[in-house]
């Protein structure tokens, strides 16, 4: 199964006060959106932060050996600790490891599974507090479709 994972992304377009992207490293996927509060005209800072967000979590979740859902929460805790106050952050990944899908919801956003052909939502966070994550894990099955969902795209 980790030989036929297919990956696709919808993405909206910056504006002056939100900022969005999907991220894809090898067994890792992560979508993340950032809105501002107040509406500034300084929208390359969104896109500098967005990009540092990403940045951290590599540098925390690639140097971690051992990757299970404890220390996967770790690495995405660390990446996001700096935030500051007025911005809303919705962040979702997921990560495979043999047939196990570990997830995890930062800020508002939520995780969908189409599997048998239904829907069904297997992770979803309204928490407005970025210091708090969902996280949850589980066994995957061929031909499952995995949907990571910010707050905006929901």
């Amino acid at each position: 199964m980790d030989n036929s994972i297919s990956f696709s992304k919808i993405v909206a377009t910056p504006t002056l006060a939100s900022w969005s992207q999907a991220y894809n490293a090898g067994k890792l996927f992560a979508v993340l959106s950032i809105e501002r509060e107040n509406d500034r005209n300084d929208i390359g800072s969104l896109n500098i932060l967005g990009k540092s967000l990403f940045d951290k979590l590599e540098q925390e979740f690639f140097t971690t050996e051992v990757k299970n859902l404890e220390s996967i929460k770790k690495a995405v805790l660390g990446s996001f600790q700096d935030i500051s106050s007025g911005l809303d952050v919705s962040f979702v990944l997921c990560f495979f490891s043999e047939n196990i899908l570990y997830l995890f919801v930062l800020g508002k956003g939520s995780v969908l599974i189409k599997r048998d052909g239904k829907l069904a939502n297997i992770l979803n966070s309204s928490e407005d507090n970025i210091k708090n994550i969902a996280s949850s894990s589980g066994f995957i099955k061929d031909n499952d479709l995995i949907i990571l969902a910010t707050s905006a795209f929901s």
